[in-house]
C-alpha cells in the first residue's frame, strides 16, 4: 500500500512538472511582442527553476526583458543576467537539446555587437543530431515549432536547414 501511495505522489509530482514545463514553453513561443515578452518573464519567474532546463528558460526570459526596457544600463543588466543563467544552464546540461536550443533563439536574435553569437553552429548541431538519433520526439508541438523558429533565423547552413526540413511537418 505504502508503495502505491508513493508511485501516485511520484505521478502527480512528474505530471505537475510537465504541466510546468509545457506553459512556460508556451509562454516562450508567445514571446514575440512586447507584452509577450513581459508575460514570459512572468510566467518564468512564477515557478521554481531549480532544474537546469527551467533555469535556461529564466535566463532566455530575462535576456528578452533587455528588449523591453529604455534604460541602456537596465537593458545591459538584464542581458548580462539572462545571459549568465543560459551558460549556467548549459554547462549542467550540455547535451540537453530543448536548452541548446534556448541559447540558439536567443543568440540568433541578440545584436551581433554584444559578441553573443558564437554557439549557434554547435547548438544546431546538438539538437539536430538529437533528432537524427531520436533522442527528441520530433513531431512534438514544442520541437516543430522550435524548427521552424532556427529556419527563419537565418542562421543555419544550407546542410543544417536541409537536415531540419526533414522534420518539420507540413501544415
Amino acid at each position: 500500500m505504502r508503495s502505491v501511495a508513493i508511485f501516485i505522489i511520484f505521478l502527480w509530482i512528474t505530471n505537475t512538472g510537465l504541466a510546468q514545463l509545457d506553459r512556460v514553453r508556451t509562454a516562450f513561443f508567445s514571446a514575440s511582442s512586447s507584452a509577450g515578452k513581459a508575460a514570459f518573464f512572468r510566467v518564468v519567474n512564477e515557478n521554481d527553476c531549480s532544474s537546469a532546463i527551467l533555469l535556461a528558460y529564466k535566463g532566455a526570459a530575462t535576456a528578452m526583458q533587455a528588449d523591453v526596457t529604455s534604460s541602456v544600463s537596465e537593458k545591459m543588466n538584464y542581458f548580462s543576467m539572462g545571459k549568465q543563467m543560459i551558460e549556467a544552464a548549459v554547462k549542467a546540461n550540455m547535451s540537453d537539446p530543448e536548452i541548446r536550443f534556448l541559447r540558439f533563439a536567443v543568440q540568433s536574435e541578440v545584436p551581433f555587437f554584444l559578441g553573443y553569437c558564437g554557439d549557434l553552429d554547435a547548438d544546431a548541431a546538438v539538437i539536430i543530431q538529437s533528432f537524427e538519433q531520436g533522442i527528441s520526439n520530433v513531431k512534438h508541438w514544442f520541437w516543430q515549432n522550435a524548427m521552424v523558429t532556427m529556419i527563419v533565423s537565418g542562421e543555419l547552413s544550407n546542410l543544417q536547414e536541409d537536415s531540419l526540413n526533414k522534420f518539420v511537418k507540413v501544415k
